[in-house]
């Protein structure tokens, strides 16, 4: 039960972080308000998706039923445990072999069958978010060097080349693995989770409530971590692109340093830029961290509190391993 909402809470923070700064604005002005990415983020792939989103709705379909295997595939191999304990029925049909051998035989067909529906699920998911993903940053390579070559000289001398350089390339570079890595495991994860609380709803009221109030719990944590990741990510981004564009001019002016003897000022400076660089990284990776251990902890909560649901009183004798 926890699982899902988990995993989904830990990738919203790592995708907050991997696209923070990629908007359509990130060219112009690399400080945007942090509370209206989410909405420009979502207009921005829709706009770019345009000729192939029938890509994105197989994606979303794959998933769907990935989520409905994985929720459903653990049933069996429940009912099966309690079957040879001699806590369930036979499932067989007249005439055809002993009832404990038709029995066994069709739950292992149904675990085959789910874990292979579940599989399938997942890969075509891939195919078809990877395929929609590509094209998707194909069409916006394209515009955005078309915007770049229309932009003023003005522009152009204020922003520094190295700088515009690492945005233009590593900026459609993090849009593709957000959609190709990332968006597919949050809509997967988010899918199953609805479908874990709906499997819970109808077997036990009482677990799906207290998931019904943990995942708005491990929400909050997501979203407050999420924007400190956001704020941090951008500063090591502003940093990294400092750092391109000291590179990018040492390279192009080096008969120039190398005639002045400017060698060990570049060196300083360039030694400055990196520290810098290194200390927003080792930011970002220290919130994540942090981000993961109160993840975990909340998960353990959550199964503890699963566990101490299951031997209540009222629940006595009404357990099974397959949650009926």
């Amino acid at each position: 039960m926890a699982t899902p909402g988990t995993h989904a809470g830990r990738r919203a923070g790592i995708v907050k972080r991997r696209m923070a700064g990629v908007t359509p604005g990130s060219l112009a002005s690399p400080k945007e308000d942090a509370g209206s990415d989410d909405h420009r983020l979502t207009r921005f792939l829709f706009r770019f998706s345009e000729g192939h989103r029938h890509l994105f709705v197989l994606t979303l379909l794959m998933l769907a039923v990935e989520a409905v295997a994985s929720v459903f595939k653990a049933y069996p191999i429940g009912y099966l445990v309690d079957y040879l304990r001699g806590n369930r029925p036979d499932l067989w049909f007249p005439g055809i072999v002993t009832p404990r051998i038709s029995t066994t035989a069709l739950l292992t067909a149904a675990i085959i069958g789910l874990a292979a529906l579940d599989s399938l699920g997942d890969s075509l998911a891939e195919i078809f978010v990877a395929r929609g993903g590509r094209r998707l940053g194909y069409n916006m390579r394209l515009t955005l060097y078309s915007h770049v070559q229309r932009l003023s000289l003005a522009f152009h001398n204020r922003r520094r080349t190295g700088d515009m350089l690492r945005r233009v390339t590593s900026d459609i570079e993090q849009v593709e693995r957000f959609v190709v890595e990332s968006v597919s495991d949050i809509a997967g994860s988010v899918l199953v989770l609805l479908g874990t609380l709906a499997f819970l709803l109808f077997h036990s009221w009482e677990v799906a409530l207290l998931a019904a109030v943990l995942v708005p719990i491990l929400s909050l944590v997501s979203h407050h971590f999420s924007r400190r990741i956001v704020v941090t990510a951008r500063r090591q981004r502003a940093q990294e692109g400092e750092l391109a564009s000291a590179a990018q001019e040492m390279l192009t002016s080096i008969p120039v340093v190398q005639t002045f003897g400017q060698s060990r000022y570049e060196q300083e400076r360039f030694a400055q830029l990196s520290h810098k660089a290194m200390l927003a990284a080792l930011e970002s990776v220290g919130l994540e961290a942090r981000f993961g251990w109160v993840v975990g902890v909340l998960q353990a909560v959550s199964i503890s509190a699963v566990v101490w649901v299951g031997i209540s009183p009222h629940r006595s004798g009404a357990n099974s391993i397959s949650g009926t």
